[in-house]
């Protein structure tokens, strides 16, 4: 998991990088706790003012863990019921309207690798959506934008990859 400390800038890095090793090592290896380290660098990099900020030890607890709001540290967004069942609505609600757009353009444009590659985009979409009421609830809507506009883009470029396979195929 440390490895990931890699996204963070270089001056953020030699300030804090220690403190997140031990923060991050101390925790088992979980998708909430890839999203907390993710969205901390994200954060890092576009509020890079945060590194000049001095931190204070209170209580043993770190400044870093507060400032990143690192769940994994028990200072992440608390989760309401209600945001846990809007959620539900965005994921089952994009997933059904994204479904049929891809229905139809798989209709408009017949068999064809490249659609067929894109049939689980839909869920895909729509779960990275929710995550804004879950684990990126409390982070800024540019961490949010960018790490859901970056996985989308990722996962979009992985599955047309795998759709050049299937043409090729």
């Amino acid at each position: 998991m440390t490895w990931l400390l890699k996204l963070y800038p270089p001056g953020w890095r030699r300030r804090y990088g220690h403190e997140l090793v031990e923060l991050v090592g101390a925790q088992r290896f979980s998708i909430g706790l890839v999203v907390d380290v993710i969205a901390g660098a994200i954060d890092a990099w576009i509020h890079p003012q945060m590194s000049a900020v001095v931190p204070a030890q209170s209580g043993g607890d770190t400044m870093l863990a507060k400032m990143m709001r690192f769940r994994c540290a028990g200072y992440g967004p608390n989760v309401t019921p209600s945001d846990q069942w809007k959620s539900v609505g965005v994921v089952l609600g994009l997933t059904v309207v994204l479904t049929l757009g891809w229905m139809w353009l798989h209709v408009r444009i017949g068999d064809n690798p490249y659609t067929d590659a894109l049939s689980m985009m839909p869920v895909m979409t729509a779960l990275l959506v929710s995550m804004r009421y879950t684990y990126l609830k409390g982070r800024s809507a540019a961490t949010q934008a960018i790490f859901i506009a970056g996985n989308l883009a990722l996962l979009t470029v992985f599955f047309l990859a795998m759709g050049w396979i299937g043409a090729r195929l």
